[in-house]
């Protein structure tokens, strides 16, 4: 406004240079009190600088340097740009016209549609108030307010803004808008909506999108849904033609179908190759129905990947500092793998579990899931389970292998395969000790309730040996590779969201 007002005092503060009536086929003078207007019929044609304005009629105000033409009017300024229409007013003095009735306003980059446009040659802007429709080589604009500054190129548009791209088969919804038509760049402010074959972007605070190279940039807290995934950040940049994205600023990546939800500072996503990486205290989130499984690490990858617009393969990384949460069930590990195929958890370096009051740990560790609960857990090489009786002694068991069954997430069975050894201590009750068994045996089969074992079979050339309680001496109470973890165990604290 302040632009404005400076250009149009410093209009009127210079010499006006005159409207000079070039040709029209016929004129008469008619007198109007304080002036003296010039009515042209057929033909007619004014200049001004650079200017031509045609017209069927006219009249002309030669005191006020003004004006009024109508039937098949065109302005043309300096063959870069004409306004058509069915009636202007020109003022020579400020350089404005107000023209009315099917406006068409063309230069080389853009064609403009409107039913009133006020256009001023010094400022080289034109508006719009009553809605308009803008159209270049790449898209289609429409909206009920607008203008456009001819020396920049570009458009700033108000209030149901609407950009279509039929090639390429996306839209853009906004409220308040900017197109330049040589960059092909849009800029949206507030609220706004992206819908392309990709999905839908929703942006709250402001952004850019260029409509050539599909590059994008979003401030402020936004989303994109491709129908199967949505990602939301406080702010997303994404390359749709290289299929890169950054999500930064707390990250939320979800499978609503799935019930699965990734968090984390910032992500970066190959469309491509259907890899997400996400940083800055990543955790998994898995619910059914009242529970829910977290997982957190320093890095997370997760894949997904599809043919046909069906899921080939979908899997997720996580490495260092894996923590994992889930009532009743916690655990550690320096890596893990998710198999989404095959609802299998797999835990690498140094993995271990804790299950109501048992400990278990082993080289691998690998939990199968069924209905989003723990079905069956395989624990390969130097396997070792604690579990912690009613009176704080440890019943321990180690093997080469083990097999884990669980009921309602709660251990119910452990098999033991190869090199077994075990140490159980018997109790009067629950809080008498009567003595304690250390056996050798190739394979033991024990039986959990509520996590108490209920009876251990000793299934293949057992040696055991019954000590008294008054006889067992510390060293005893312990299997080799014994190790109680508790304070390592996770609390929900500790997984950062």
């Amino acid at each position: 406004m302040l632009l404005c007002t400076v250009l149009s005092l410093s209009a009127w503060g210079q010499k006006a240079e005159k409207v000079e009536l070039v040709k029209a086929d016929a004129l008469e003078g008619v007198e109007t009190p304080g002036d003296r207007k010039i009515k042209l019929i057929g033909g007619v044609v004014f200049k001004q600088g650079p200017m031509y304005l045609y017209c069927d009629s006219a009249y002309q105000f030669p005191a006020t340097n003004r004006v009024d033409a109508y039937g098949k009017v065109r302005m043309v300024q300096a063959d870069t740009l004409s306004l058509t229409c069915k009636s202007l007013s020109y003022d020579g003095n400020t350089k404005n016209a107000v023209a009315s009735g099917n406006v068409v306003l063309k230069d080389n980059t853009m064609y403009l549609e409107t039913d009133q446009l006020n256009y001023n040659r010094d400022l080289g802007f034109a508006s719009y108030t009553a809605g308009g429709l803008i159209k270049d080589k790449e898209n289609v604009l429409t909206s009920k307010q607008g203008g456009y500054f001819t020396g920049s190129k570009t458009f700033q548009f108000k209030k149901d803004v609407k950009l279509v791209n039929d090639a390429k088969k996306y839209k853009i919804d906004a409220d308040t808008m900017e197109y330049n038509t040589a960059s092909k760049v849009v800029t949206f402010h507030g609220p706004a909506v992206l819908t392309s074959k990709e999905g839908i972007v929703e942006a709250h605070e402001s952004g850019s999108y260029n409509t050539v190279s599909g590059i994008m940039y979003v401030q402020g807290r936004s989303r994109i849904n491709n129908g199967k995934q949505i990602i939301e950040a406080d702010k997303i940049d994404y390359d749709e033609k290289n299929e890169i994205g950054f999500a930064i600023g707390n990250m939320k990546l979800s499978s609503p179908s799935d019930s699965i939800f990734i968090l984390g500072d910032r992500l970066i996503y190959n469309r491509y190759s259907g890899i997400s990486k996400v940083l800055g205290k990543p955790v998994f989130k898995g619910f059914q129905g009242n529970d829910t499984l977290f997982i957190a690490a320093d890095t997370m990858i997760y894949v997904r990947k599809e043919k046909k617009k069906v899921v080939s393969d979908e899997y997720m990384q996580l490495y260092k500092n894996v923590r994992i949460f889930r009532a009743g069930m916690q655990g550690r590990c320096d890596s893990l793998v998710y198999l989404s195929k095959d609802s299998m958890i797999t835990m690498y370096g140094n993995p271990i579990l804790w299950n109501g009051k048992s400990q278990l740990n082993a080289d691998t560790i690998k939990l199968h899931l069924r209905n989003g609960q723990i079905d069956k857990m395989y624990m390969n090489v130097d396997a070792f389970i604690i579990m912690e009786d009613t009176i704080g002694n440890f019943n321990q068991v180690g093997g080469r292998r083990m097999e884990a069954s669980f009921k309602n997430n709660k251990l119910s069975s452990v098999y033991v395969d190869g090199n077994s050894e075990s140490i159980f201590f018997v109790l009067e009750g629950d809080s008498v000790l009567t003595g304690m068994n250390r056996s050798i045996c190739s394979r033991i089969l024990i039986a959990m309730n509520n996590d108490q074992i209920q009876r251990v079979s000793f299934l293949k050339k057992p040696e055991a040996k019954f000590i008294p309680s008054q006889e067992i001496l510390a060293p005893d109470k312990r299997l080799k590779g014994f190790l109680w973890r508790k304070t390592e165990r996770p609390e929900r604290e500790d997984i950062p969201r």
